[in-house]
């Protein structure tokens, strides 16, 4: 899995990029002022507990 940083400026740029690259496995850092500060992964559906 890559992990990739990304400014809040340019991720609201890029979002749709951003959420894709998710989706395809990369671990995206979005930081504030060049500190982490949230991080977008890929959506995993929980597990069926019944």
């Amino acid at each position: 899995m890559s992990t990739r940083k990304v400014g809040i400026e340019d991720a609201r740029k890029r979002l749709g990029d951003l959420v894709t690259a998710a989706q395809q496995g990369a671990d995206i850092i979005l930081t504030r002022n060049g500190r982490p500060v949230a991080r977008l992964i890929p959506y995993e559906e929980p597990a069926d507990e019944s």
